[in-house]
Formats: C-alpha cells, sequence, structure tokens
C-alpha cells in the first residue's frame, strides 16, 4: 500500500487536532481509511479518506496508533514523497522510496476493545455552510485574549461569535447565515478544530447542544462533534 507521506500525515492531523487527542483507530476497508478517535465525553471524531488517494490500496487490519504527535512527525520528515505502508505484528511499517523506514508502535488493545458510541443528535440537521475565515478570526482573538472557550450564536439569520476574559475583554465576529436561532458554549477543542479545518465546513447546532463539523475536502470527509458547557451564557 502507498500514498504520498504528507497526504496521510494532513488526515491524522485533522482528525487528532494535530495530535491534541494521542491515540487513534486506523481501519483500512475496500472503500478507504476510517480514522477514528477514542471516545471521551467532550469530543467524538472521525475522517474517511478515499481509497482514491492512495497510489496503491489493500485491506490490512486495523492499526491502533499510540501516539499521534510522534506518527505525525514520523510522517512530515518525508514530505511530498511516496511511502509503503505495512502491518507487521504489532507495528505499522514505513518504507520510503529512498530506502528510509521507520516502525510505529500498534495497539492491539484498542484495536480488540474499540468501541464506537452511538450518538444521539437527532435535533441537528444539514447546518449551513460557513467560509473559515470568521472561525479563524475568532480563534486569532482567542489567542489574543488567552481565551480557549467560544459562544457559537445564531440570532435573526445572524451568526456571532464572540471570545471573553473574565474581566470584560469581548471579541465577536458576525456573518449572515440562513440558520434557526440557537447557540452553545464550547471548550477549546472548538478552536484546535478551527486550526485545522479546510476553507469552508458545514455546521449544526441547537440550543445546548453538541456542535456538529464537517470538514469536506478531495477524497476527505472528518466529521467532529463537541458536547456544549453547561454554564449560562451572559447577556
Amino acid at each position: 500500500m502507498k500514498i504520498k507521506a504528507n497526504v496521510l500525515k494532513n488526515m491524522i492531523e485533522k482528525v487528532t487536532l494535530n495530535g491534541v487527542v494521542p491515540t487513534s483507530l486506523l481501519e483500512f476497508e475496500e472503500t478507504g481509511l476510517k480514522i477514528k478517535l477514542q471516545q471521551s465525553n467532550i469530543l467524538f471524531s472521525k475522517g474517511f479518506l478515499d481509497k482514491k488517494a492512495f497510489t496503491e490500496y489493500e485491506v490490512i487490519e486495523a492499526v491502533g496508533i499510540k501516539n499521534n504527535q510522534m506518527f505525525i512527525a514520523l510522517l512530515k520528515r518525508y514530505g511530498n514523497n511516496i511511502i509503503k505502508l505495512v502491518k507487521e505484528k504489532n507495528k505499522l511499517k514505513i518504507i520510503s522510496e529512498t530506502g528510509s523506514t521507520f516502525y510505529t508502535l500498534c495497539d492491539k488493545d484498542m484495536v480488540d476493545n474499540f468501541i464506537e458510541k452511538e450518538l444521539e443528535l437527532d435535533k441537528l440537521d444539514g447546518g449551513f455552510e460557513l467560509n473559515t475565515d470568521k472561525l479563524m478570526s475568532i480563534k486569532t482573538a482567542g489567542d489574543i485574549l488567552k481565551v480557549q472557550t467560544t459562544v457559537v450564536e445564531v440570532k435573526d439569520k445572524k451568526l456571532i461569535l464572540t471570545v471573553k476574559t473574565d474581566t470584560g475583554d469581548i471579541i465577536t465576529e458576525e456573518t449572515d447565515v440562513d440558520y434557526k436561532d440557537c447557540y452553545g458554549k464550547y471548550a477549546d477543542f472548538l478552536q484546535k478544530i478551527i486550526a485545522v479545518v479546510g476553507d469552508k465546513v458545514h455546521i449544526a447546532l441547537d440550543v445546548d447542544y453538541p456542535i456538529q463539523i464537517k470538514d469536506k475536502e478531495e477524497n476527505i470527509l472528518v466529521r467532529y462533534i463537541i458536547a456544549p458547557l453547561k454554564e449560562d451564557i451572559e447577556e
């Protein structure tokens, strides 16, 4: 099985939020590669990389990556070069065109015990498409104010993104959207997702309900769901 190293690296970065989530499960299925995170009560993330993104593709056993940051760093060494992936017992062997080889340890227990949580998201609809420039702007604002919590609100067909400090410093971004009135307050995972998504995303949310963000590019689909913080939003 062969693929450009940066294609695989970029996909791992997207799903794991640049390795912030330390472990992931790689499932090589007939249609392509599914990447899943170990479940938490706050974040759910799943990605699909179509087999058309590979120069050569085959179905192999599922692989549990124990250290996503290290895996990303190792892949980064090969840039846009083609690499070959081989599963050898508890290791994933990566061979470059230049003959360089590395092994990364895999977690069999993770593969055997991974349970995909069924999420009840009946309130979520198709959402709305959004250019990510407003998202990037509010992330930058959060970095400036050193605030990791973001309020997402739709009111009177306006999307309002807000970050604020405990001392009253507030930065907002607004844009028109054709969507219902709703809001949610989300922890730092939202800003970490903003850092890895492409130019456009689909967003769906409700009042005090998980927010869903879908990032779709050529041969790639990543879905993120973040639980809201259970705190009142001040007027």
